[in-house]
């Protein structure tokens, strides 16, 4: 998997929670003003003003919406997937701590024993390498 595609882990959960309040907060009401008279004698002429959900507006934006959400966790399910693939345990605890958990590159080198921040990284490259060639 490219680096690219992993750093968009972040990116995806952000959009997801967007979406989810999109939902949330989708309405499609619409209004308008109509003219018309009274009833009964005497039949004046008198504006009225009326609203409604469009119910076709409303069922293709959220059927766009939840396609996007559900693109999104797909997205990264597959990143989780392939993190969870990793054979190599110190590894997978990198790209773990990496793109889910968003830590930084110091962060996790002290999260594994080592205080020098090319630590982790150089786990990830060399990872990240071995698998390009694979």
């Amino acid at each position: 998997m490219k680096k690219e595609i992993l750093k968009q882990y972040r990116d995806l959960q952000k959009e997801q929670k967007l979406l989810e309040q999109e939902l949330d907060r989708l309405d499609c009401i619409q209004s308008d003003i109509v003219k018309g008279s009274n009833r009964e004698f005497p039949y004046e002429e008198k504006i009225f003003h009326i609203e409604g959900k469009n119910v076709v507006k409303y069922n293709s934006c959220r059927k766009l919406l939840e396609s996007q959400k559900a693109m999104c966790m797909d997205m990264r399910l597959q990143i989780e997937e392939y993190i969870a693939g990793i054979k190599d345990s110190q590894t997978r605890m990198v790209f773990r701590m990496r793109y889910i958990q968003n830590m930084s590159w110091l962060e996790i080198s002290v999260a594994l024993g080592s205080y020098n921040e090319s630590y982790a990284r150089m786990l990830h490259d060399r990872y990240l390498n071995k698998d390009k060639l694979s």
